[in-house]
């Protein structure tokens, strides 16, 4: 029997869960498009304060509606699939200085803390020769920080100060400082700054902590945080864009049209 695109056996003890319709449909039978977040700090956070910045922030089009899950995890549904898209491209989110980390939710995946350990960050790659601001060393420079989800496309005619990308960076990692690359036999230092780096240890480079709560740091001995090898150095400043912007290739940040290309 056929209920709502839910294939239900006779005796109802078994549910076949292929013939669904997701969000966007308007269509009461829909099942929800969700993200599952948390926020990685070490500190406790005010739930609903959290809730309400995030959908004062979001402003969705559709319906979203918040749960929270237990394990400090927050599970966001959306009416509108749009709407989940533009949430994902605004990466990363913060909260009181925190990163929030967001994952989509897919057909029967559960939530769990364990499957938040990624986030979208946009990356800067500093004094790169101009010869060698092309695909290849976006590719290869995104490969030694995470997963290349986009980048904004090089202007040979109109050349910047750094390559700007925007990769999947495993946050249970300490962030890199920078890359050494061989141009011509000569040895060349990209150094990398981030930009929106929310809270992050300068003793370890892994965000979600600070130094003070290290495990790395000896609370024995006095310390100096100007001793560490991270510092505030590796922040680069960003406006967000506004939610009137689709998400497209083309943005607009900072008053500047941008051209993206998205990797699939």
């Amino acid at each position: 029997m056929l209920r709502r695109g839910v294939y239900v056996e006779k005796d109802e003890t078994e549910l076949v869960l292929g013939r669904v319709t997701y969000g966007g449909s308007g269509r009461r039978g829909a099942f929800p498009v969700c993200l599952v977040g948390r926020l990685l700090s070490d500190k406790a956070a005010n739930t609903y304060a959290l809730v309400d910045v995030m959908i004062k922030s979001i402003k969705a089009k559709g319906r979203l509606t918040a749960r929270d899950w237990g394990n400090r995890l927050l599970v966001f549904s959306f009416e509108l699939i749009e709407d989940r898209k533009w949430v994902l491209l605004q990466q990363p989110w913060h909260f009181d200085g925190a990163l929030f980390l967001i994952k989509p939710i897919v057909r029967s995946e559960q939530p769990s803390p364990l499957t938040l350990s990624e986030a979208d960050f946009c990356v800067r790659a500093h004094e790169i020769p101009l010869m060698c601001q092309n695909l290849e060393t976006i590719e290869v420079v995104a490969g030694r920080l995470g997963h290349l989800v986009a980048y904004e496309n090089p202007n040979p005619l109109d050349p910047n100060e750094f390559l700007r990308l925007k990769v999947k960076i495993d946050v249970t990692k300490p962030l890199r400082h920078g890359l050494n690359i061989y141009f011509d036999g000569e040895k060349l230092y990209i150094p990398f700054t981030y930009e929106a780096l929310p809270a992050f240890c300068f003793c370890c480079g892994v965000i979600g902590h600070f130094y003070k709560s290290c495990k790395y740091v000896d609370r024995d001995l006095e310390v100096d945080p100007k001793d560490f090898i991270y510092g505030s150095n590796l922040k680069a400043s960003m406006q967000r864009r506004q939610r009137g912007v689709k998400p497209t290739i083309v943005y607009t940040e900072c008053g500047t049209q941008v051209h993206w290309t998205i990797v699939t």
